[in-house]
């Protein structure tokens, strides 16, 4: 995701001009045309730092991610939901089918391709494989298997996602923040990770990982944000700061690290 847009990219192409995609940034991998088929593409997508957001209807073409493609270190994720029509995805040395409101994990440092002969449509949230690593520890064993449709987290992110594609509220930091870390705790429920009582004792859950990452990133950016070099009393006019300010500034800051926009907002768990 190295093309951030404040605004959705909406395009409409057919036969051969859907390779013209990926190069302007509409899809996330190349797309090729089948051969002795109708081709075609209507495709709408949002990529924000540290989010991809992408759906839309395709017919007659592969979307390719080659071994070369893999091999250039990057390791985002994303989730492929198909909400309807038939996608045969191939990487790992397998094949799979996925049909109406299936869904497979794919890693951008693995190769696949995922082939449609027909009209899918389909929804993508990508994220940065850093964002869910906390949540699912072992999501390496979750790419290319497939996630079968009726799970409640997996049709609640795919509404999710389509109703964020058009929604410039999400631009803003202090909502994608937020954004981000909701589309995260979905996939995580959606790939089986657990929210029970034990899990959050042992501190594999949801919440637990998602309050550690908060309290680890407070603690390596506080004394840098707090505990400025001191300024002198005649270059700046102002005091000093003590210790005792300085860990009472510090109590300030972790106390309101998760309010947006001075309202208090619960964490998601």
């Amino acid at each position: 995701m190295t093309r951030p847009a404040t605004d959705a990219l909406h395009a409409q192409e057919r036969g051969s001009a859907v390779q013209s995609l990926h190069r302007r940034g509409v899809t996330f991998v190349p797309l090729r045309p089948i051969p002795g088929l109708a081709c075609g593409a209507d495709i709408a997508t949002r990529q924000l730092p540290g989010l991809g957001l992408q759906s839309g209807t395709v017919w007659g073409n592969r979307h390719e991610h080659t071994h070369a493609d893999a091999g250039r270190g990057n390791d985002d994720l994303s989730i492929h939901i198909n909400l309807s029509g038939l996608s045969i995805v191939a990487g790992r040395g397998r094949e799979m089918t996925l049909q109406d409101g299936d869904a497979v994990l794919l890693s951008y440092s693995e190769a696949r391709t995922v082939t449609r002969p027909g009209r899918v449509h389909h929804r993508i949230v990508r994220l940065p494989r850093a964002s869910l690593v906390p949540l699912v520890p072992n999501i390496d064993d979750a790419v290319l298997r497939p996630i079968p449709r009726g799970a409640g987290a997996l049709t609640l992110l795919a509404n999710y996602a389509g109703a964020l594609i058009d929604d410039p509220a999400i631009v803003a930091p202090p909502m994608r923040q937020l954004v981000v870390a909701q589309l995260c705790d979905l996939i995580a429920v959606t790939l089986g990770a657990t929210r029970d009582a034990q899990a959050l004792a042992d501190g594999r859950g949801i919440r637990a990982a998602r309050l550690t990452t908060i309290k680890i990133d407070i603690e390596a950016h506080l004394q840098t944000a707090i505990c400025r070099p001191p300024r002198s009393r005649r270059a700046s006019g102002f005091r000093t700061a003590t210790s005792a300010s300085c860990s009472k500034a510090r109590g300030h800051r972790f106390r309101n690290s998760c309010c947006f926009g001075g309202s208090r907002a619960r964490i998601a768990c």
